[in-house]
């Protein structure tokens, strides 16, 4: 938490947090699948996080007979 501007930063923080859930959910509703990758994580993790759920996604609804 930064140490100036304390109290707007948690406000701040707190809204993005259940603005993120919100949009969640909406995309949850549409058949999304929502995969965040935030800008300081190691981006051969998060590739590999978002193949993995592409992998499962693809798994599930692959016709019959398809290579996955």
């Amino acid at each position: 938490m930064p140490s100036n501007n304390g109290e707007w930063w948690a406000a701040k923080l707190a809204r993005n947090i259940e603005r993120d859930r919100e949009t969640d959910v909406h995309l949850a509703s549409l058949g999304w699948v929502v995969v965040r990758v935030w800008e300081h994580e190691d981006m051969i993790s998060a590739g590999e996080r978002i193949a993995h759920v592409v992998r499962l996604a693809t798994t599930d609804v692959a016709p019959a007979g398809r290579d996955n």
